[in-house]
């Protein structure tokens, strides 16, 4: 019986070459962050005040992004259920100057508003 060649398709051959580059990129990043690891605790780096610091520093910014995020995925969902598509092709109508927020707008803005936020938006704005 003569061997037959086996021939993969280019969908089969293309996801055999993504498993393989995740297999890669996965070890990769594990014998990088081992050897991160190893690095610091040979340095001294690695002592319980930093491992401590580290968790308290982590979990703040993650207590203090989470709600943000939530809000933005339900301000998100609210847009995409409740607008219809009509109103975006309305504002796309619109001239330019309208569409996006000037910096006259936010200047004439800070004038009302003396939060610190607000200036420094206006300075962030027109820095750019």
């Amino acid at each position: 019986m003569a061997d037959a060649a086996v021939s993969l398709s280019p969908t089969t051959a293309r996801q055999a070459r993504d498993q393989s580059s995740r297999r890669r990129l996965r070890t990769f990043l594990l014998l990088g962050t081992a050897a991160l690891v190893t690095a610091s605790y040979l340095a001294g780096a690695l002592t319980p005040a930093a491992g401590t610091n580290f968790v308290v520093v982590f979990s703040s910014l993650l207590l203090q992004a989470v709600p943000l995020v939530m809000m933005g995925a339900f301000v998100a969902a609210v847009i995409g259920t409740f607008v219809p598509a009509s109103a975006f092709e309305r504002i796309g109508r619109l001239p330019e100057p309208l569409q996006i927020p000037s910096r006259d707008w936010l200047v004439s803005l800070s004038r009302y508003v003396s939060a610190v936020p607000c200036r420094w938006l206006v300075a962030w704005w027109t820095a750019g």
